[in-house]
């Protein structure tokens, strides 16, 4: 998964990602930000020290959302996740573990403009497969 979320380049083979070639032979050809995959870990990687929002507002900069989108962006991303927004203000560590894995995914949504797959990582699992979700989309 690492593979095809652009963080590693393959020793052998290919990755192709919607008919365009994403990764061969010990090279990415498609940077990981432009490659519409969300990524999320077993672990969700929420930053403790940020609140929800900050959480969220952290990954829309860095893939450079323009200002006047942001706060338009963070609100369909909590809408589609089922976000309240009553969580935004609180802490990972003051949110269920649901409510966590929702934040996860949200942020994972808020990094793409358009979601090809969202990937899971589990720890101790050889395989993956691709997530389907048209509500994600």
């Amino acid at each position: 998964m690492r593979l095809v979320a652009g963080l590693e380049a393959p020793a052998a083979g290919s990755i192709w990602i919607e008919d365009r070639l994403a990764a061969d032979r010990g090279h990415n050809m498609v940077p990981p930000h432009q490659r519409n995959v969300g990524l999320v870990f077993q672990d969700l990687a929420l930053w403790p020290h940020l609140t929800v929002r900050q959480n969220l507002e952290f990954v829309v900069r860095s893939v450079r959302v323009p200002k006047r989108q942001q706060s338009e962006t963070l609100l369909n991303v909590l809408a589609l996740c089922r976000i309240d927004r009553a969580l935004v203000d609180r802490y990972p560590h003051e949110l269920s573990g649901g409510e966590q894995q929702r934040i996860a995914l949200a942020r994972a949504r808020s990094a793409v403009s358009e979601l090809t797959a969202l990937l899971l990582l589990y720890r101790y699992r050889a395989t993956f497969r691709f997530v389907e979700c048209p509500h994600l989309a």
